[in-house]
């Protein structure tokens, strides 16, 4: 067994990830110190979960409290576009081609068509395309391996799309051969814990026992992208809660035990919980109960820049 990303053969188990109804295990790459499971499920079992997870909206919630999420998940995510819109502007033109992987219900999508850009999208789930749709925004496929455009595009977005991946390779050079020559590729990805042996074995089932297949670190990423033969431009870890936070409250100290860690275990809606918590009073520091002087990043986000050239 080895890594996927660096090929590294020193894995470590952290712990072990049941959520596809298998006995997976999380290990963590001693060279590139990203997080995997393993063995990755095949895509017939990812497709028969997602499947039934996108053939309910909001799955979890009871009907009655959907639009309430709705109107605090379009808040939370309208203030992560507002966040994430400094990285992106200096690489937007209103004349350049933009294709989204994975546009989910079309947040970032619309945010940007609002600003004046053209903008695509393959999204996989039919429920999330008649939304797209709906809201004017092309949707060109649902199967990017199965896409072919006769003019490439300028700019390939996708954030928090490569984690839920079990072959991010073939992906990658996919979305390299419908980039023009030095055609960008940008995104999000949720970054690994710096220490995860420091977790508890609650903390690890919240962060690791979900359906991320990987938990990236700089260097995981930088040996897949370079196997898909793209340029590294940059790669910034950003704490999402921390930057807008302290922009709202700027004396404000900002040192939590996240609530999602010690309170969702018995919370009937946790996904619900998740939205509300997210948008009002998320940090992005982690502080242990008892063991405040191991307190350690938590699980922030990178933006990735890589160039086809």
């Amino acid at each position: 067994m080895q890594c996927p990303l660096c090929n590294e053969k020193t894995l470590l188990t952290t712990c072990t990830n049941t959520t596809f109804g298998r006995d997976g295990k999380i290990y963590q790459c001693q060279n590139c110190k990203s997080c995997m499971v393993l063995p990755l499920p095949s895509d017939k079992t990812l497709t028969n979960y997602y499947e039934k997870e996108w053939s309910n909206d909001h799955p979890s919630i009871p009907t009655y409290l959907v639009p309430i999420f709705r109107i605090i998940s379009s808040a939370h995510m309208n203030i992560k576009n507002d966040f994430r819109w400094p990285f992106l502007k200096p690489y937007l033109s209103t004349d350049i081609r933009i294709l989204e992987i994975g546009a989910g219900e079309g947040s970032l999508s619309l945010y940007l068509k609002k600003k004046g850009f053209h903008i695509s999208v393959v999204e996989p789930s039919q429920t999330f395309q008649r939304q797209l749709t709906q809201k004017g925004i092309s949707v060109i496929g649902s199967n990017l391996e199965d896409i072919n455009v006769k003019e490439p595009f300028d700019l390939c977005l996708s954030f928090h799309v490569l984690e839920h991946l079990n072959n991010p390779l073939v992906i990658l050079k996919k979305i390299r051969s419908l980039l023009k020559p030095k055609g960008l590729f940008l995104g999000e990805v949720p970054n690994v814990p710096l220490t995860p042996d420091h977790l508890s074995a609650a903390e690890k089932e919240t962060v690791f026992n979900n359906v991320h297949l990987f938990h990236y670190s700089c260097l995981g990423l930088d040996h897949l992208f370079k196997k898909a033969a793209f340029s590294k431009v940059d790669c910034i870890e950003i704490g999402f809660g921390t930057s807008w936070t302290r922009t709202l409250f700027p004396k404000a100290n900002f040192n939590f035990i996240h609530p999602s860690f010690k309170v969702s275990r018995w919370i009937k809606y946790p996904s619900l919980f998740h939205a509300v918590e997210s948008t009002f009073r998320r940090g992005s520091t982690v502080v242990q109960k008892g063991r405040g002087e191991l307190g350690y990043q938590e699980p922030n986000d990178f933006i990735f820049f890589w160039s086809s050239a």
